[in-house]
Parts: structure tokens; sequence; C-alpha cells
């Protein structure tokens, strides 16, 4: 785990900068977003009533118990008793919620988070994953639970569904590494126009350390944004709606003798994933909007263009960026590649 929440290499920098950017050229700024699409601020009454709800129609109204309170850094977490298979969602106080994107905080939370730990209990693996010799599943998770915060954002032709929260964060834990909390505080000035959601961005990553004037931080934020686009990414060659099946990552679903033992019928499947082909149009929308198609396709053109140079046939493949995760030579999500020195 520690690894794993290690500084970020920075080999999506560039891609976030161009989604944030991008969003703030659209928006002007976050707070403009937040009052044009977001809508009014929810009360402590109505975000209770909608999340009972959401809750009800999934059936798990006697496992999740709703908390709210003003000691927390996140607008939502969530946490879950192993022994009593119950969880309490802590919602932070004063409630931040907008009535057009509170249903996507609940497809995070609830259908993607509780979700997926509901049905793990389901799977072969369950108490045993060392036997199967599954990986790490945190960046899956959290970054699907970030690609499904955008399903409603992504319905409509004229959608925007930006990873701008995402991509902020890992811009974040980059710069966190390199910078004290006062200067990284000035510098997230042109991103973010809110002088407390700035701070509160800054509390997050730089939570854990005791002197303000230290470098780094806690880098777990930089898995949103590193998940969603890996998901994005082969979402093509993989079934993406088997990820609902557990605590499982993408790099294990691919896995032909795991697949033909899980338990695809007892699980829960949230309201969203149930019709596969519309959820592939959401995520290819997701994807498009945060240029994953046209990068990919750049990359192709690429290659193709180089063979035709040198009179060579040209052999088309995927380049990913988490095969820089794998030390392997790759490809960068801005189509300059990386030869590593042996």
């Amino acid at each position: 785990m520690a690894k794993l929440f290690q500084k970020p290499k920075g080999h999506l920098l560039k891609q976030a900068i161009r989604i944030i950017e991008t969003f703030l050229k659209t928006y002007s700024s976050e707070s403009k977003f937040l009052e044009s699409e977001g809508g009014k601020v929810m009360t402590l009454e109505e975000t209770k009533d909608v999340f009972q709800k959401y809750i009800a129609e999934l059936g798990l109204t006697e496992l999740i118990t709703l908390k709210f309170s003003y000691n927390t850094v996140s607008p939502t977490s969530i946490v879950h008793d192993p022994n009593t298979g119950t969880s309490i969602v802590t919602i932070g106080l004063p409630i931040e919620y907008r009535a057009n994107r509170i249903r996507g905080v609940l497809n995070h939370e609830i259908g993607t988070h509780f979700i997926r730990k509901y049905n793990d209990k389901k799977q072969p693996w369950y108490g045993s994953r060392r036997k199967y010799n599954l990986k790490n599943f945190v960046s899956t998770e959290e970054g699907l639970a970030s690609l499904n915060q955008l399903y409603e954002e992504s319905l409509g032709k004229n959608a925007k569904p930006f990873l701008f929260k995402s991509a902020l964060y890992y811009y974040t834990c980059c710069k966190a590494s390199e910078m004290t909390f006062v200067r990284l505080y000035e510098d997230l000035e042109k991103y973010i126009d809110d002088p407390k959601r700035r701070f509160k961005t800054c509390l997050r990553v730089k939570r854990g350390l005791t002197d303000c004037a230290a470098l780094g931080g806690y880098y777990k934020d930089k898995v949103y944004f590193e998940g969603a686009v890996k998901i994005l990414q082969q979402r093509k060659k993989i079934d993406v709606t088997l990820l609902f099946c557990g605590k499982i990552s993408i790099d294990d679903i691919k896995k032909n003798d795991l697949q033909s033992k899980l338990d695809r019928e007892s699980i829960k499947v949230p309201y969203f994933a149930q019709d596969p082909e519309k959820y592939m149009k959401v995520l290819d929308k997701i994807a498009e909007v945060n240029y994953i198609i046209q990068i990919l396709s750049l990359v192709v053109c690429s290659i193709r263009a180089t063979a035709q140079i040198h009179n060579r046939p040209a052999l088309t493949c995927l380049l990913y960026t988490s095969d820089a995760a794998d030390e392997r030579p790759s490809v960068d999500l801005g189509g300059r590649r990386i030869n590593k020195k042996k």
C-alpha cells in the first residue's frame, strides 16, 4: 500500500493539465461551473432523503448507516465493518452537494465502492486473495468510481463530462512533492478560485505531515486519475461490467481462469451498469471529452506514418501508459516515445 501511494511518476501530468485548462476555458472557473451546472446547494434533510432513496433502490437499507460530521476532510467517505458487513457513510458538514451532481456522488460511493464490497463476498477469492495472486485494486476502484460519478453528466449529445476533479488531484499530488503547503496553495489559485476549496485540496494532499514547510505529501489521490485513464484506455479489451463483481483490479479481471469462476448471478448491479451497451457509450463519451481517443489515434497514426517513410509495413498496436508502470518501453499520453535505458 505504501508503494502504491508513492510520489506519482508524472507520466500523466501533461494530460491532467490539458483537461484542467480545457475545463476552465469552457466554464471560466470551478465556481461558475458549480453555479451553472451543479444547481442549488442541498440542505441536510434533502441530502439525507436522496441518500436513503438511492440505498433503498439497491435493497441495502439494513446495511448502510448515514453519519454527518464537521470533522472530515472529504465531502463523503465510507467505512466498512468486516465483522457485521455493514457500512457507515460519513457526510461532511456543512453540506457541499448540489442538486444536479449528488446522483454522481451516490454512483461513486454507493454504486461503486459499496457494491464492489458487497459483491466481493460472493466471489471465490473472498478471504483468500493470496491464493488467487490478486493485485492491489485501489487504483481500479477509485478510477471506476470517478468514471461512474460522471455517468449522469455524460448523457446527452452536448455532454461535457470532464475528469476535472481527478485530473486536479493528480496535478496536486505531483506538485506537492516539490512545494510547501503555502507554495502549493498559491500555485493552485490558477485552477481553484474559491479559497476554502483550495485550502481543503492542499490539506488533503498534505495530511500526515507535521511540518507545513516540508515537501511531499500523501499521494493516494493520484489513483483517481491513473485508474480512470487506464480503464478508458482498455475498455474495448475487457468486459468493464465485470469490475462490479468485487474488489478486483482491471489486470486481474482479464484472467480467463478467474472469469470462469465468477459468481455473476447473485451479485447486485447498479442501475447505470445494467445496460452494458449504454454504459460503454458513456465511457466512450468520457474518453472523447478527455482526449483519450484522440491521443491514442495520434499514436497509431504516428506509427503508420513512420512505417510509410521507411517503406515498412505498419504494425498497428495499442500503447498504454500503464506499460510505464510495468517498467517496459512505452509511449506517454502526449504521443512522445519514452525509451527506457537498460
